[in-house]
């Protein structure tokens, strides 16, 4: 059985922060991409290392609901950057196709 650690490193979380919408809402933590990405080159390595000994829990997400057009709502629910990374991470460990 192969460990979803070994395929998770700092260049791949690099590249998932970089994929993500930089225009997008803040977190529930309040900060942007922009926040995020300057401290980039001291939380990803610290992410990476939580992740990687079992410490990192995923952040709690930021429900919103925004309006349908038959005038229902639809839940959206907001991550910050290192929760949406680790799991941009994680899809393309399992799945290298997304």
């Amino acid at each position: 059985m192969t460990n979803l650690h070994s395929f998770i490193d700092v260049n791949l979380l690099y590249e998932c922060l970089d994929a993500l919408n930089k225009k997008g809402a803040a977190g529930v933590d309040g900060q942007s991409w922009n926040d995020y990405n300057e401290q980039r080159d001291e939380r990803v390595p610290q992410l990476l290392e939580q992740f990687k000994s079992g410490r990192y829990r995923a952040p709690a997400i930021r429900r919103t609901y925004i309006p349908k057009g038959d005038g229902k709502q639809r839940p959206l629910g907001s991550a910050n950057g290192g929760g949406q990374g680790t799991a941009n991470g994680s899809d393309q460990s399992v799945n290298p196709d997304l």
